[in-house]
């Protein structure tokens, strides 16, 4: 249960809807703690307590040093919702982890996703490491498949996240959408699906109408925006301050069965110099201030970057 006045997902009516002959529901929000790059665990949380949001992004890098209890105990007393944890994987060995260390952390990953009630896991299965191209896709299938039968019994999702090719370094061998679709097709398995990156993705798929058709593949989605012409793996910037059709996206995703979180996750060496609290305070202007609107079948809406 959240607080009296708390805002697991923004009112409808806060977010300016249009109406229109199809319903399209408010979007959940969450902030992810890599958002706040530069803050304590503690302070993302008194951050949000502050503001209408409810539901919080974990990143594992910034809990390393807390016991899980202490995290699994402030996030229920401040009644803080947990949308995703990220990240885990390296099943390849190119980030230099064992075969045995990376599922071991991932299944102990899953644990503690289902202690806090995480909707995902956010899973980046590593880059051509040790393993031939055909023994690598079967060795990630079926940990993936595996994860995704633990996820069952949890109650968690188990979401993939392909990167462009020039951003995924030692992230992933994943570098489309179309990539994680193939691979989950062989998983087979219902708790396994997409993780949705606005900026590693939108500007690729310039049909929202056919973006939105993956909604019912998506199990999270990641915002962040970007000026025209901007490339960089810094360039990111928070929803609105960039270009990108965020506000279409929630829309197109929402009017196909989307109901997962849309977390607001943001590289950025700009945004990381701002305090939490002007980052969340920023964060939560925009969410309330979007415009969702339907985004029409066979009049799609384009973004050039």
């Amino acid at each position: 249960m959240n607080q009296p006045g708390k805002l697991p997902c923004l009112e409808a009516k806060n977010l300016g809807r249009v109406n229109t002959t199809k319903s399209i529901p408010a979007p959940r929000f969450s902030i992810s703690q890599i958002t706040t790059y530069r803050s304590a665990w503690e302070d993302d949380l008194r951050g949000l307590e502050a503001s209408s949001f409810g539901a919080l992004g974990l990143w594992l890098p910034k809990l390393a040093e807390v016991d899980s209890n202490v995290v699994i105990k402030r996030l229920r007393e401040a009644e803080i919702a947990v949308s995703s944890v990220s990240f885990v994987g390296g099943f390849t060995g190119s980030n230099g982890a064992s075969f045995t260390d990376a599922l071991d952390h991932a299944y102990e990953t899953l644990f503690f996703a289902s202690s806090i009630g995480a909707r995902c896991v956010v899973v980046t299965p590593g880059s051509r490491g040790r393993y031939t191209e055909k023994h690598e896709r079967k060795l990630v299938t079926q940990v993936i498949r595996e994860l995704a039968c633990m996820g069952q019994e949890l109650g968690v999702d188990v979401g993939i996240l392909p990167m462009r090719a020039e951003l995924a370094r030692r992230w992933t061998f994943l570098h489309s959408l179309d990539d994680a679709r193939s691979l989950l097709a062989d998983v087979g398995h219902q708790r396994a699906g997409l993780v949705l990156d606005s900026f590693q993705h939108l500007n690729s798929m310039t049909d929202l109408a056919e973006l939105g058709q993956l909604a019912s593949e998506i199990k999270h989605v990641q915002l962040s925006d970007v000026s025209l012409g901007a490339r960089t793996e810094y360039a990111r910037s928070l929803p609105g301050d960039g270009d990108l059709p965020l506000s279409e996206l929630m829309s197109s995703l929402l009017s196909n069965g989307y109901r997962g979180y849309f977390d607001i996750q943001v590289w950025s060496r700009d945004v990381w110099s701002q305090t939490h609290e002007a980052i969340i305070q920023q964060c939560d202007d925009w969410a309330r201030a979007a415009q969702l609107t339907p985004v029409l079948q066979g009049e799609p809406a384009t973004v050039t970057l």
